[in-house]
């Protein structure tokens, strides 16, 4: 290819002067990835295939990233926990949740908004739920200690869920953890675990509640 256009693309990923003359031997994690997508995109390719393409990226790494995949007029697959770059270009979304794979139709911003709307619907269903259960036969009633007792041993408890799941996600929103494929996986596995026994912790916890409310004594 003429020397002016590959300095011109080379120039468009922030190989300028210089520095298109160094040996890829000493370059950055972050240069090594945008000189292969410089490369990728010379040979004209209909699909790319990218696993966190921003990883080891500055923002103006990033912004190139961008700018060439935003041009890009073939398919892109990727997977990514950058989610700017999911909003920008992202046009359906693929979402592992509970084992199973869910489709969402937009960008990140529009797959958030249908998020919210299903959470509202989930707890719109749950309010009903516990509201059908209003006047049908009672269990034995428990002491208002025992109650207090079991709220706060149950909410000692979530306090600890939610703190793993926090560490958790902090982890997994870090790029050098996916470096370690086992480790990763293990992360990820963990993180539904928790997230699981989470969620029933809180419709326990929401129980107990209800019966306070209900004057159990």
């Amino acid at each position: 290819m003429d020397l002016g256009i590959l300095r011109s693309v080379l120039a468009r990923f922030l190989f300028r002067d210089e520095e298109v003359f160094k040996p890829t031997s000493a370059l950055s994690g972050g240069e090594r990835n945008r000189l292969a997508l410089a490369k990728l995109l010379l040979h004209r390719p209909n699909l790319l295939l990218l696993d966190e393409p921003t990883n080891h990226l500055d923002i103006f790494g990033r912004e190139a990233l961008e700018g060439a995949l935003s041009e890009f007029s073939g398919t892109i697959i990727f997977a990514s926990h950058d989610r700017y770059l999911i909003d920008k270009l992202a046009t359906k979304i693929w979402y592992m949740e509970n084992g199973s794979l869910r489709e969402y139709v937009g960008n990140f911003t529009r797959f958030e908004e249908r998020r919210r709307q299903e959470r509202a619907a989930a707890a719109e269903r749950e309010e009903k739920r516990v509201k059908a259960r209003v006047g049908k036969p009672r269990r034995t009633k428990p002491s208002s200690a025992r109650l207090a007792a079991k709220r706060q041993e149950m909410e000692a408890e979530i306090e600890l869920l939610e703190k793993e799941v926090a560490e958790l996600e902090e982890l997994m929103a870090s790029p050098e953890l996916y470096e370690q494929e086992e480790e990763s996986a293990a992360v990820v596995r963990r993180y539904h675990e928790l997230s699981s026994e989470l969620e029933s912790k809180y419709e326990e916890w929401a129980e107990l509640i209800e019966e306070k409310e209900e004057g159990w004594e």
